[in-house]
Order: structure tokens, then C-alpha cells, then sequence
């Protein structure tokens, strides 16, 4: 029931930003494996068309022993300019533009998100939300 709601919200945010202009690249991530120790995990290769901004939203992350919500960071990786950003908190259900309107970042090019817990645990999480890569 969880995974119907994630998806119910997904397909709101698309279908907000498809009846307000705005095209947007956006990347779903379900059920992604947070590692333990707040190592970073690497999604694959996306491409962006557009410049302008990316963000990111959580709609959940529960910790895999307790079941309780586990506070996320994510930065973004350009593959083209081998650049990283900031890292920045993800609160959930809140979208946070993780990059600034210019530079390396608001480029077009190919990207990749990372996310890691923003405290070192010794379990792991799952993590459910969106990439909007704008």
C-alpha cells in the first residue's frame, strides 16, 4: 500500500508539471538500498536536455531493523565536467533543489544522484522519491 502511495504521488508532481509547461526529465526511484555507515550510493547515468535547475524529493526512507524514518542527504555527479555538488538534506515530502541555476550542474549533459544517510548507522534503509533533472 505504501509503494501505491509513492506512485500516486509521483504521478501528481508529473502531472502538475506537465499542465504548468514545465518538461521535466524526471527519474523515479523505488525501493533504492541505502548502504550502513553513511556510504553514498550512485544511481546510474541520466541525461539532461535543458538548463536550468535539478531537485530531488523523498517520499520515504525507513531504516531496515526499526522501521523508523532515516534523515538522507544526495548531491548531484556531472559525468561530462567530473564535478560534484554540495551535499544537501532531503526532507520528506519537500522538494529541494539540489543545484544552482548556472554552472556545470545546469548544463545539459549526463548526471548521476547520490544519496547516503545523513547519520552513520550500522543498518541500512530503503529510500522511495523522484530525481527531477529539469
Amino acid at each position: 500500500m505504501k509503494y501505491v502511495k509513492y506512485m500516486t504521488l509521483l504521478l501528481a508532481i508529473t502531472t502538475v508539471l506537465a499542465a504548468s509547461g514545465v518538461f521535466a526529465n524526471s527519474v523515479a526511484i523505488v525501493n533504492l538500498t541505502i548502504p550502513n555507515f553513511s556510504n553514498p550510493v550512485t544511481t546510474g547515468n541520466h541525461n539532461k536536455d535543458n538548463f536550468g535547475v535539478q531537485s530531488a524529493i523523498k517520499t520515504g526512507c525507513t531504516d531496515n531493523l526499526s522501521g523508523n524514518e532515516m534523515a538522507i542527504q544526495t548531491r548531484v555527479y556531472s559525468v561530462n565536467y567530473g564535478y560534484y555538488g554540495s551535499w544537501y538534506n532531503l526532507p520528506k515530502g519537500t522538494d529541494v533543489t539540489i543545484t544552482s541555476s548556472d554552472g556545470a550542474l545546469a548544463s545539459p549533459g549526463t548526471f548521476r544522484l547520490n544519496l547516503r544517510a545523513k547519520n552513520s548507522f550500522i543498518t541500512t534503509g530503503n529510500f522511495n522519491g523522484a530525481w527531477n533533472l529539469n
